[in-house]
């Protein structure tokens, strides 16, 4: 049985199993909200994790052998954050779409690449902090849940490749300042389902 976005399935997260440390400089500089902070975000269990929520995909390195997408996926999707969209509940498996800040552009947005008209079009633009970066090519901003945290800089979801799926276990929580996940909001996650 697989579990589709659904705004009545929120609940408070539990405590840490353990502190999330990526310990990688390349990790850092993708995830502009890890932080060195005082706050605690709780990493949920697979039950309370809610459809919607960012977390972060750890290097392939840090993934288990056996795990469905260490095996299937090659390439750029890891050290990113997540954001999942369906969860299957036999599995413990999440789906999840990449998102992006383009970081190699110098947080400029994506009209700063050399993407395609038709690529950028398939990142779409979520809520944060860097007012200098705004939507483009038509595209609709995304938004986060009322009381979310949103990201701290220009970030995009890739609507562009299929959606990753791995199991939830593998998730490491995404820090920000506040200590508040980032949550989407139901518009938001009606554009990406």
């Amino acid at each position: 049985m697989r579990e589709r976005f659904n705004s009545a399935s929120t609940t408070t997260p539990s405590p840490p199993s353990s502190k999330f440390d990526i310990g990688a400089r390349l990790a850092q500089a993708r995830s502009s909200a890890l932080t060195t902070t005082t706050a605690v975000i709780p990493h949920p269990t697979f039950e309370e994790a809610i459809i919607g929520q960012v977390f972060f995909l750890p290097a392939q390195a840090e993934i288990s052998t056996s795990s469905k997408a260490y095996q299937k996926y090659l390439g750029n999707i890891w050290e990113h954050p997540v954001v999942v969209i369906s969860k299957n509940l036999e599995e413990k498996t999440v789906d999840c779409l990449i998102c992006t800040s383009f970081t190699r552009c110098g947080s400029n947005g994506i009209l700063y690449t050399k993407k395609s008209l038709a690529s950028r079009k398939q990142h779409l633009l979520c809520e944060n902090t860097d007012k200098k970066v705004s939507t483009h090519d038509g595209t609709q901003l995304l938004t986060m849940k009322a009381g979310s945290e949103i990201f701290s800089k220009a970030t995009y979801v890739n609507t562009v490749n299929d959606s990753v799926t791995i199991e939830y276990y593998h998730l490491k929580q995404y820090k920000t300042g506040s200590g508040k996940a980032i949550i989407f909001s139901e518009e938001s996650m009606a554009l990406l389902s």
